[in-house]
């Protein structure tokens, strides 16, 4: 106690400093999150596991991930409201169609149809949020093209082959695998 009365006395306070990260323009950082299940194996260790990874650049100015992230988004002022929407995310899902030479909204019509036509809500969560996602029907009504609301009742009537021919990708064939069971 005497000691730092001492020290305090003459005059050798140190002071803190804020600190920071530098880090180089071309740096990476991203966020990885897995659900693992375990599976009653007797003996074993068996998880199914579910792995989400997502890697971004390091920005070095906030307005760039806007023109990044969402090229030709309209902008929004400050005094509205910002949400995200079935006709925002429907945007930018179309656009990420067209990024990789694709024809963005017949696309995306293939996979609203695809999802009505096998269920995925007892898929787990992203099962859910698939759902969700590729059916118009599951919100309120926005303002949005017939077209995505007759692509799912398409998939209901089970009449998708008419997408296949406009667009060759769909995001099912990479999640999921039809199996067919005898009864």
């Amino acid at each position: 106690m005497i000691a730092m009365l001492s020290t305090l006395s003459q005059g050798d306070i140190h002071e803190i400093q804020k600190r920071g990260l530098i880090f180089p323009p071309t740096s990476l950082y991203g966020t990885f999150v897995a659900i693992a299940v375990p599976i009653d194996i007797p003996d074993k260790n068996v998880f199914v596991s579910y792995n989400f990874e997502s890697n971004y650049s390091v920005v070095t100015n906030i307005t760039e991930i806007d023109e990044v992230l969402f090229p030709n988004l309209p902008i929004i002022s400050s005094r509205q409201t910002r949400s995200i929407t079935r006709e925002l995310a429907y945007t930018v899902l179309e656009a990420r169609f067209k990024q990789h030479g694709m024809n963005g909204k017949e696309c995306l019509l293939r996979n609203i149809c695809e999802a009505a036509e096998t269920p995925l809500h007892h898929n787990g969560l992203l099962g859910h949020i698939m759902h969700i996602m590729f059916t118009p029907s599951s919100s309120r009504e926005e303002g949005i093209d017939d077209a995505y609301y007759e692509a799912e009742l398409d998939g209901q009537n089970g009449n998708c082959d008419k997408y296949l021919d406009d667009c060759p990708f769909s995001l099912f064939d990479i999640v999921t695998r039809l199996v067919e069971t005898r009864h």
